[in-house]
């Protein structure tokens, strides 16, 4: 029998593999950081997510509307928007462009099991966050760190 074709294949099929283990590989991976922030004010950060950081946190928008009780007209969002400071302010996040955050002061009047009138809060057709609100919050303030 004639193994030399066999083992010819065998050798070159290993260098061929060693060849390519042997090409470019990156030194170092580069890090996306998920969520950038620029500061708005003392207290307040806009918030940039990346598009697949909004996916994982399934953020969700809806937005502001208005209604009329006792002849006073209200702004109204879901009670899911709302979150309180350590001081008892309360905030919500709103959604100027897209992947793109940041926290505001409202004035609650009342609220009515799942819907908040707003004596004070954007206005009526911003878009507001209803789900990633507490995750926003610890990325905005530095909670957990």
């Amino acid at each position: 029998m004639n193994y030399q074709k066999p083992i010819f294949f065998i050798i070159l099929l290993i260098c061929g593999i060693v060849l390519t283990a042997c090409g470019n590989t990156p030194t170092s991976a580069e890090k996306i950081e998920p969520i950038s922030l620029e500061k708005i004010d003392e207290t307040r950060n806009r918030l940039i997510l990346t598009e697949r950081a909004a996916q994982r946190l399934d953020i969700q928008t809806v937005a502001v509307s208005e209604t009329t009780m006792d002849e006073s007209t209200y702004l109204v969002v879901p009670y899911s928007t709302i979150i309180y400071d350590l001081t008892g302010e309360v905030w919500i996040y709103i959604n100027p462009a897209p992947l793109t955050y940041h926290r505001e002061h409202v004035v609650v009047e009342t609220i009515d099991g799942d819907s908040v009138l707003l004596k004070e809060g954007p206005p009526v057709g911003t878009m507001v966050v209803t789900v990633g609100v507490a995750e926003l919050y610890g990325s905005d303030t530095g909670v957990g760190k």
